[in-house]
């Protein structure tokens, strides 16, 4: 394929993620993905890119957030029983979510 083919043949080409030895994530467009000798590779956008790191990190961000957002509306006093312990639930449910998300993204990309 040569990048002056049309751009509807590049639109309806079936669309995968790659990452080469240096680590530079690349999307794959091929007209048939039986023939791996005819692939162009195009840089994905910084955009993508950071949703790509960002999204992982999300729910462990938003169970941060929600045990700051507790301490402050003062809904958790200093002195509540298991207070330790919910906290450290809440953010270990954040990293096992932010864990199924990273996986998720990773067999996507398979």
């Amino acid at each position: 394929m040569n990048h002056g083919d049309d751009a509807n043949a590049l639109a309806s080409a079936p669309i995968g993620s790659h990452s080469n030895p240096r680590g530079n994530v690349y999307t794959v467009i091929m007209d048939d993905p039986a023939k791996s000798s005819e692939r162009e590779y195009r840089p994905l956008s910084a955009g993508l890119r950071a949703v790509r790191y960002a999204l992982p990190a999300l729910p462990w961000l938003l169970s941060t957030y929600a045990l700051y957002w507790l301490e402050y509306g003062g809904i958790w006093e200093v002195d509540a029983p298991y207070r330790g312990l919910l906290s450290l639930l809440i953010l270990a449910a954040g990293l096992f979510a932010s864990f199924l998300v990273y996986r998720a993204l990773v067999e996507r990309r398979r």
